[in-house]
């Protein structure tokens, strides 16, 4: 069990992670599709005309050209030797087909934005240079539009002021945003080498500390005052500054939780599943009594409650066949020593010249007790084994009764018969297995009654009843509910009936089968025993 249970976690702890990852691979990657195909849309058209631009003019003059088309606002497009680009073989192979390779540069943050630089690349003709287009747009667009009225409303209060206030202006926006201001000229020292080197795309420029990192500072150029607007260093909240390790954290506790989340269920899981082990490990050992405790919020109770009531019926299957094989050994011992008996005087009688007649007929009694023995089983097989098969038939139900009734007068008692006065008499049931359970208790009636035997039939809204009752000793309480159980006889002066033990099984099953049931209780009527059968009318 040790090992299962191992198997079990190992296998839900894989199958979790390759679900958790899955998840995030095809999440990202949907992010990255869509954004790819959205830059690819335009991408195709741009690269179409700029490629009919340069090939028109001489490598020499590609620069040129560029810088001719080249959009103020958007990141200067480059000539690159294919050579030199750190791509992979794939993407190499696409570029020397012709064909457009988008590529995902550094992320970078922004308060709560962060987004990547996209790289669109063609080679030029057939040459080994590569024209790229780099868009940036995104990213500054999302700086202009978080920021737009923070500048407009500094620009608006400093071209309505007089320069020498300008400093105290923006140590009054300063104080009001909380974000540290300073406004230099375009060519001011202040001003990194990078950002006066580089063109202002929509107005502004950002600088990373890292390549794949916060942004902490923007510039404004603000055209009409010639002068620059320093926004930061923004002071991020840590969290902020951890955001890609937050990322990381927060998969990584994911995938902890889930995999004790995975350990805890599988482990009551794995449990329970022993439980079971052990239970179908006793029942194979033939122990049955053995009761184990389990919780009913379990998802396996009702696998539980199956294998119990399946080991209750492998008993009593066990315990049938033991009766069985015990009941057969004596039912069938007596008539074949009775008939071994009547061979042996026919022996002594041939050799007398004396007539055999009278041990013929002992032997065809033996005989006729062997075949009733005999069909006694085959329909208690039948009705164990679920081959009993019912053959209803529409019949009037007081006539068959009455006719079954006559065939027991030929006895000593007499059988009296009392029946329902209904023009509904028409019932659907099979009459040769109504009528074996039916002259089963008549017969067992025949028994034990002193001087009284009362069948009487009637019928309600939904069954039909059918009495049987005898002015006998009666039944004990502790015997009536084992008295339908298989090869089981009570322990009386007489014998109830030479195979008791399994015609109120049979006939138990009979009724059953006719969607009813049967119930023994005290005559309310005689002083013996009543034996009620209740089968529904439709």
């Amino acid at each position: 069990m040790l090992n299962l249970y191992a198997k079990t976690v190992t296998l839900s702890v894989i199958i979790s992670l390759l679900i958790l990852g899955s998840f995030y691979f095809i999440y990202f990657h949907l992010i990255d599709l869509n954004r790819l195909t959205i830059n690819r849309l335009f991408v195709n058209g741009n690269f179409t005309v700029i490629q009919q631009l340069l090939k028109n003019n001489p490598p020499s003059s590609w620069g040129d050209v560029l810088d001719s088309i080249q959009p103020a606002d958007r990141p200067k497009a480059k000539i690159l030797k294919m050579d030199k680009l750190k791509i992979s073989k794939e993407q190499q192979e696409d570029l020397r087909q012709g064909k457009i390779v988008i590529l995902t540069g550094p992320v970078h943050y922004f308060l709560n934005y962060f987004l990547p630089d996209i790289f669109a690349l063609q080679k030029i003709g057939d040459t080994n240079y590569v024209l790229q287009i780099q868009d940036k747009t995104t990213m500054y667009t999302t700086i202009q539009d978080n920021t737009i009225w923070m500048i407009h409303l500094i620009t608006t209060k400093l071209k309505t002021s007089k320069k020498d206030n300008w400093p105290k202006i923006i140590k009054h926006f300063q104080s009001i945003y909380n974000i540290p201001l300073q406004i230099v000229s375009t060519d001011s020292k202040k001003l990194p080498l990078t950002i006066r080197s580089k063109q202002y795309i929509k107005g502004l420029q950002y600088e990373l500390p890292k390549p794949d990192g916060l942004i902490t500072k923007v510039y404004f150029k603000l055209e009409h005052l010639n002068k620059v607007l320093i926004l930061g260093p923004i002071n991020y909240p840590k969290f902020l500054i951890k955001v890609p390790k937050i990322q990381l954290y927060y998969l990584i506790s994911f995938t902890i939780l889930t995999t004790l989340t995975v350990f805890l269920f599988t482990w009551i899981f794995s449990r329970n599943v022993r439980k079971l082990f052990g239970l179908t490990n006793n029942y194979s050992r033939g122990v049955f009594d053995k009761k184990i405790k389990f919780s009913r919020l379990s998802i396996l109770y009702g696998v539980h409650n199956n294998i119990v009531s399946m080991g209750g019926k492998i008993k009593n299957l066990i315990k049938t066949q033991q009766n069985m094989s015990r009941f057969v050994a004596h039912e069938i011992r007596t008539p074949l020593y009775t008939m071994q008996l009547a061979l042996d005087a026919m022996e002594k009688a041939f050799k007398k010249n004396q007539d055999p007649a009278k041990h013929i007929n002992s032997l065809r009694d033996d005989i006729k007790d062997l075949n009733r023995l005999v069909s006694y089983f085959l329909i208690y097989s039948q009705s164990t084994s679920n081959e009993m098969k019912i053959k209803k038939q529409s019949l009037d139900i007081r006539k068959w009764l009455l006719e079954l009734v006559n065939s027991h007068q030929g006895y000593e008692l007499k059988v009296n018969l009392e029946v329902f006065d209904d023009e509904k008499s028409i019932v659907e049931f099979d009459p040769e297995l109504l009528k074996f359970a039916v002259n089963n208790l008549i017969s067992n009636a025949l028994k034990f009654a002193n001087n009284k035997i009362q069948v009487t039939l009637h019928r309600n809204n939904i069954s039909i009843v059918i009495h049987v009752d005898d002015d006998g000793a009666g039944i004990e309480d502790e015997n009536k509910k084992a008295i339908f159980q298989s090869f089981v006889t009570l322990e009386t002066g007489e014998s109830f009936d030479k195979h008791m033990g399994l015609g109120l099984a049979i006939t138990k099953s009979i009724v059953e089968l006719h969607g009813g049931h049967i119930i023994l209780e005290d005559s309310p009527i005689l002083s013996g025993s009543r034996f009620s059968i209740y089968f529904p009318v439709g």
